[in-house]
């Protein structure tokens, strides 16, 4: 996860809905490049994104 304000919310209230369940998960806060390197090396057991906008409808389909 990023270190963004939002970011760290959102994986708070993931994290506290998975301890309900009986499962802990270990976050990583990291700074805003690293966690793009993360995924394309494939070093991760969760990942979520989001856009900030969409210039081109398709990409939310291709991500391309």
């Amino acid at each position: 996860m990023g270190n963004a304000p939002t970011s760290v919310t959102v994986t708070e209230a993931i994290r506290a809905m998975l301890s309900q369940v009986g499962v802990t998960w270990q976050v990583d806060a990291l700074d805003p490049a690293a966690p793009s390197d993360r995924m394309k090396n494939l070093e991760y057991d969760l990942a979520a994104g989001s856009y900030a906008w969409i210039w081109e409808p398709d990409l939310v389909v291709t991500n391309l």
